[in-house]
């Protein structure tokens, strides 16, 4: 029987660094940047991280003998409904119907485009029109730039000093951004991305991932897409993207 160990917040970023784990993070949950208010433990072979105001959960396994399905029977009476699972290694078969997200990882390659550059406030007019456009996009559309102009809007000395914001300029005119979360505590950079849907289909996605990914040697560029976004796993192995796990939600 597996038993739950709790452990130190510093411990645990320690094990999730040196076991790779921060290839695979989830970087909107927020669940590794506030680790102080949150409830950390060891069981079968995985972490488990969760608690806090939110109630949320993940679990990540740290290599091929961790037991993710006793973490996740362990684990979801505490939570409040939502537990995001990292096995890295394949599921029994009865896991493999749960929603979720592939996870990809590469390192820093060079790469020239004289059509990227880093954006800038003197980009916003532009970046407003794409973004208004495509507003009407599908559902990832619309979540993404809405939330990309409330960045530029909400804090835009920080936004466009961070070295992370790319945009490709077609004819002079923006057709896509690619972004980055850098967090610095797990050596890890997550990618956000996205081009105009007047202009896909012309490889501007592989062109922006690979700009991004020239920026800066010393970080690992994480990538992540739902498992029915076909075309988006394509462009991450295209870009030298390896898959490293899965996100799973139950």
């Amino acid at each position: 029987m597996n038993s739950m160990i709790e452990i130190s917040p510093e411990y645990a970023r320690e094990m999730f660094v040196t076991c790779g784990c921060g290839h695979i993070s989830q970087h909107e949950s927020g669940v590794f940047a506030d680790l102080p208010e949150r409830a950390v433990y060891l069981i079968g072979g995985c972490l488990a991280v969760g608690g806090g105001d939110d109630g949320r959960w993940q679990i990540h396994a740290l290599g091929p003998w961790s037991d993710i399905g006793a973490a996740y029977d362990a684990v979801k009476p505490m939570s409040n409904g939502e537990v995001k699972l990292f096995p890295r290694y394949p599921l029994p078969s009865g896991w493999k119907d749960m929603k979720g997200e592939f996870r990809l990882a590469r390192t820093y390659g060079p790469y020239d485009d004289a059509d990227i550059r880093g954006l800038t406030p003197g980009d916003m007019p532009q970046i407003e029109r794409m973004c208004a456009y495509d507003e009407e996009d599908d559902r990832f559309g619309h979540k993404l730039t809405s939330e990309f102009i409330a960045g530029c809007r909400g804090n835009p000395d920080h936004f466009f000093s961070t070295g992370y914001a790319f945009g490709l300029f077609d004819d002079g005119e923006l057709s896509g951004f690619i972004t980055g979360g850098h967090m610095g505590y797990i050596g890890t950079t997550v990618i956000n991305l996205f081009v105009s849907r007047k202009k896909r289909g012309r490889g501007f996605a592989s062109r922006l991932v690979k700009a991004l990914c020239a920026s800066d040697p010393g970080t690992v560029y994480g990538y992540s897409c739902e498992k029915d976004n076909e075309g988006s796993y394509r462009t991450a192995l295209k870009c030298g993207f390896i898959p490293v796990g899965e996100s799973l939600e139950g």
